[in-house]
């Protein structure tokens, strides 16, 4: 499993852009469609596609995508 893609792919979809617009280092509010309700769905829909919860912690280190691959890689 490719969980970067996988990451990348759920926030397309939230963000409803095309995943090659999605740039590695994308975080909320870059792109401009990553506002704060995306940002929550997006983290709903991580926990349930990874079958991972995350703690608050984890939630306030998570400010970018690299940072949410690492600490669901870490979950993993």
């Amino acid at each position: 499993m490719d969980i970067k893609k996988n990451i990348k792919e759920i926030l397309s979809s939230i963000l409803d852009i095309p995943l090659e617009a999605l740039p590695d280092n994308a975080a909320p509010g870059d792109p401009e469609k990553w506002d704060s309700l995306k940002h929550l769905q997006f983290f709903i829909a991580l926990e349930e596609d990874f079958e991972v919860v995350f703690s608050d912690k984890e939630m306030n280190e998570m400010i970018d995508l690299p940072s949410i691959v690492k600490i669901i890689e870490n979950k993993m």
